[in-house]
């Protein structure tokens, strides 16, 4: 993925970004998804295994999480067929753990 880190555009494995910000567009292309599978919020967290509990997908889904972990939005994005660069207009937060 490419990103911009410190005025430069560099391309960085997902691997290493810890955190994601979801902004407005994220979070309602999110909820629309979720909106035409029609799963509901508890069987959408069942299906992650118990990476994402009931509340925090209940937050999720109603747009009322900001930032999550990488971890729990690849998991969300599989369950839900959507690409990362589907819901993200270069709006991508970088959390170094350095």
């Amino acid at each position: 993925m490419n990103i911009l880190v410190n005025g430069k555009l560099r391309m960085i494995s997902l691997k290493h970004i810890e955190s994601f910000r979801l902004d407005e567009r994220a979070k309602t292309i999110l909820r629309e998804k979720v909106k035409q599978t029609e799963i509901s919020v508890k069987k959408l967290s069942e299906l992650t295994d118990g990476a994402i509990s009931y509340g925090y997908m209940n937050k999720i889904v109603y747009g009322q999480i900001d930032v999550i972990s990488g971890e729990k939005l690849m998991c969300l994005l599989d369950i839900l067929n959507i690409d990362l660069e589907e819901i993200f207009d270069s709006s991508v937060a970088y959390v170094s753990s350095r």
